[in-house]
């Protein structure tokens, strides 16, 4: 018996060939489907062609050898059990074992992605595992029709909420195209319009005034719920940022004397420049004034106090007054996850408000003031760097986005809150007049500060 991988003549609508096991002995001859297809650009004088440098190159390897040792297997079968022709045909058209799900998001969809949306891809997989009731699901499984149904069906019984099911199944379509651009399927994949329900809700308006945060900083019974309502302040006045911004945004020092800086920012002060949206391409700047700089030094204070002990590798410099973290997220996500998981608890032990709903409050307050439409749209982070450059008397502007970064500071009242931050810690028996890193210009006097504060670390 002689087994041959090779390519059907025919040559399908979407311009792919079927995979072929062809099998032939004497005066026998059988052509079996594999179910697999190969793109006409994977041909070359005939034969297959695999390209490295394409995204598809390694699955279409791993389908070649699973092939292969398919085709071994049948063989081996075929002369130990003295098979007859249908079974060996009955054998090789059952298809080759390919990577489930899991395995292949683990091996080929994390290259494009970064380890806390790869730990959410997996998740999703396991999701999907639960309620099917499967140890293992492999792509056939979810391209079976009613499945989706199924799925959704088993989820809600166990009380998952719709709005958390709709993203489940939106993300195993992502990771399904993603499957079928490198190959492994035939069709796109798509979710039924029906399965996905919209949510009809109205928007919760955010209960949260400068009233409330006051009372709830006088509220704290440790420093810890003071932390968590300095981190919120901080987010907030700094234009609504999240704290994955908090971790990473870049800092513009005045000392740069690019063409651009130059320009757009006053070169007497530090900006935070970071992304509006995760996928967005608009860029936030934020002027760091005396009043930012004052709520900086208290989070990165009370960092310092409470996590350089056991973390000193997630801080920036000390001589870097206006950053507090060089820590790379993705590659620490587990520790930035626990990090914020935990002092958003502190904040609900005090507070309605959540971090992400910074933005939101920073949002209606610019709402509130009177603003030309390059100002607002600087202020909302919805231009790009270079579009700003374009603006017809650009200076003009940038006094009008002075004005309005002053009138929501005041607004939100920073310089109070941030006093009152401050003589809570006093009753809290911390002094940051006395405590803070601020001062520290060598590392000796960082050494020296970091032993006068230790004492701060029992019980934290």
């Amino acid at each position: 018996m002689n087994i041959k991988i090779a390519l059907s003549r025919h040559v399908n609508k979407k311009n792919k060939r079927a995979i072929i096991y062809d099998c032939s002995e004497r005066k026998y001859r059988k052509k079996i489907s594999t179910g697999l297809y190969l793109d006409e650009k994977y041909l070359k004088n005939g034969k297959i062609f695999i390209n490295e440098k394409t995204s598809s190159s390694t699955s279409l390897r791993i389908i070649l050898v699973k092939l292969k040792e398919k085709k071994e297997k049948a063989l081996n079968l075929y002369i130990d059990n003295k098979w007859t022709y249908k079974e060996l045909e009955q054998h090789l058209k059952r298809g080759i074992n390919l990577y489930s799900i899991e395995e292949y998001v683990l091996n080929f969809f994390s290259k494009t992605k970064n380890k806390i949306t790869l730990n959410d891809y997996i998740n999703v997989v396991k999701v999907f595992k639960k309620h099917l009731k499967k140890e293992n699901i492999h792509f056939n499984d979810i391209l079976k029709s009613g499945v989706l149904n199924t799925f959704k069906f088993n989820a809600q019984k166990r009380g998952i909420k719709n709005t958390s099911i709709n993203s489940y199944m939106k993300k195993m379509g992502v990771i399904m195209n993603k499957a079928h651009h490198d190959g492994l399927i035939l069709e796109r994949f798509k979710i039924p319009k029906f399965l996905i329900e919209k949510e009809y809700s109205r928007k919760k308006k955010i209960n949260y005034s400068r009233d409330k945060l006051i009372l709830s900083v006088n509220n704290c019974n440790d420093i810890f719920q003071v932390q968590a309502l300095s981190i919120f302040t901080l987010l907030l006045v700094c234009g609504g940022m999240n704290p994955s911004d908090l971790m990473n945004y870049t800092l513009i020092k005045k000392e740069s004397k690019t063409l651009i800086n130059s320009i757009l920012f006053d070169l007497n002060h530090d900006y935070m420049k970071f992304k509006k949206s995760k996928k967005g391409l608009t860029y936030k700047y934020i002027k760091i004034g005396y009043s930012i700089r004052n709520i900086i030094d208290i989070v990165k204070t009370l960092f310092i106090i409470t996590h350089y002990k056991k973390y000193p590798f997630i801080f920036a410099s000390f001589t870097d007054k206006n950053k507090i973290f060089d820590m790379n997220i993705y590659d620490k996500s587990s520790l930035y996850k626990n990090i914020w998981n935990f002092y958003q608890r502190k904040l609900r032990e005090v507070s309605s408000i959540k971090f992400s709903e910074a933005k939101s409050i920073y949002q209606e307050y610019l709402k509130e003031i009177e603003m030309t439409k390059n100002t607002s749209e600087i202020m909302f982070g919805n231009i790009k760097e270079n579009e700003i450059l374009k603006i017809k008397n650009l200076s003009a502007t940038m006094e009008n986005i002075e004005k309005a970064e002053q009138d929501v500071l005041r607004e939100i009242g920073i310089d109070e809150i941030n006093q009152i931050i401050i003589n809570k810690l006093k009753l809290l028996n911390l002094d940051l007049n006395n405590h803070s890193f601020k001062k520290c210009k060598t590392p000796l006097e960082f050494s020296k500060m970091l032993k006068k504060i230790n004492r701060y670390h029992k019980g934290l």
